[in-house]
């Protein structure tokens, strides 16, 4: 079943890595950083529900559960132990396929958000330094952030006092 959904993954342009344990899989989130998370609720050494939460402990990553013994309170533990959702066996490979492209979603703009609440702090600080509202100054903020995500050497030209320092 792990090797099969590899291959429908893959198919349809997932990179894929899988873990034949509950342990393996740990040990790859902690080296990779996956998008989303799709675990059988049976498995040697571990649960599902039990791997869900260690996988929590160390990452947001959507977790999909799917369970061919699965039942509706299974189901609702798994979910309000933050699942992002339980499929049973069998299942609609494009049902599957919908549920992992809407967690990638939702994992993307998690990490967009992130992005976007460090650029707020930094900018908050930045503000503080480069005071003004006009268009020019908002551009040139917005490019010292820019350039602050990179890690390419910068140049900064100006004239004696405009606050090439603070850049």
């Amino acid at each position: 079943m792990r090797v099969s959904l590899g291959h429908l993954l893959e198919s349809a342009g997932y990179e894929v890595h899988l873990a034949k344990s509950a342990p393996e899989g740990l040990a790859r989130l902690q080296a990779a950083a996956p998008d989303v998370i799709l675990s059988d609720v049976r498995m040697p050494d571990m649960d599902g529900l039990e791997f869900q939460k260690r996988a929590r402990e160390t990452s947001y990553v959507p977790v999909v559960l799917i369970s061919a013994h699965g039942d509706i309170p299974m189901a609702v533990t798994a979910l309000q132990e933050g699942a992002y959702s339980f499929v049973e066996k069998p299942f609609d490979p494009r049902r599957l396929l919908g549920i992992l492209k809407n967690a990638t979603r939702m994992k993307r703009l998690i990490d967009d958000t992130n992005v976007l609440q460090d650029r707020l702090a930094e900018l908050t600080q930045l503000e503080r330094l480069l005071i003004g509202n006009s268009d020019q100054i908002i551009a040139v903020r917005d490019l010292i952030f820019d350039f602050g995500l990179s890690r390419a050497n910068v140049m900064i030209l100006g004239e004696t006092g405009t606050g090439k320092d603070i850049v």
